[in-house]
């Protein structure tokens, strides 16, 4: 674990916690990467799932448009989402896992009265897909996707409407993210945000900006009685 001793607040100080879900909840980002590539490349895009990695954690739409700015192609947006959304929701269905550590994580806070809430770039679609896979709907008390809103991460806005579905104070919210674009999301909400990135993006200098940076979830697990005192008992 990497802490930012600066930012460490008294953990009384939180009511709630909130997970971002693609690459926190469900081992999804390789397949996000692989579905992106293979519906692009179907229309003769030429994008590869390594250059996937500078999409993570944005909105499907803005994913398209990230694109269009750097290629030439005349295939419609939403044909294109549906393409990737089509093979991703197969993958969730057919061979989803959940991440190392969450579901007993999950656990722990619930158990011990912490509202939870999902707040994801992905399209509802997608979220319903995934607490239906693992059968863990009764956990949160909001599940919100950024598909609707004006803007989507690195944009606050989808963290800021999950504080108020919960009626709690953005700033008394810990938030739990793999990407980067998740990371500036959730602390330009003011919230204590905990870094879990994937092994191949965890050295990136942007993590920095993280309240705490974990290994894994079983490791934030294993840490978070520093933050939420409540969890001992």
């Amino acid at each position: 674990m990497t802490t930012n001793s600066a930012s460490h607040q008294q953990s009384e100080n939180y009511d709630a916690v909130i997970f971002d879900m693609d690459g926190v909840i469900v081992d999804s980002e390789p397949l996000w990467r692989a579905a992106e590539a293979q519906a692009f490349q179907s229309y003769g895009v030429p994008i590869t799932e390594d250059m996937a990695y500078q999409t993570t954690g944005l909105r499907i739409d803005e994913v398209v448009s990230y694109w269009q700015q750097r290629f030439t192609f005349d295939t419609p947006s939403q044909v294109l989402q549906d393409a990737i959304m089509d093979r991703v929701i197969t993958q969730i269905e057919q061979t989803a896992k959940p991440m190392a550590g969450v579901l007993p994580l999950m656990d722990r806070l619930s158990a011990s009265g912490y509202p939870l809430a999902i707040c994801s770039s992905s399209p509802m679609r997608l979220i319903d897909a995934v607490v239906q896979k693992f059968q863990i709907k009764d956990k949160f008390q909001a599940l919100i996707s950024a598909e609707h809103l004006d803007l989507g991460k690195p944009h606050p806005q989808v963290y800021l409407k999950g504080a108020e579905a919960l009626e709690v104070v953005a700033t008394r919210c810990i938030a739990i993210e793999d990407s980067i674009n998740g990371v500036i999301a959730a602390k330009a909400a003011r919230m204590t945000t905990f870094a879990v990135p994937e092994p191949s993006q965890a050295s990136l200098v942007q993590f920095a900006i993280a309240d705490a940076k974990f290994s894994s979830l079983v490791e934030l697990n294993q840490a978070i009685e520093e933050w939420l005192p409540r969890l001992k008992a």
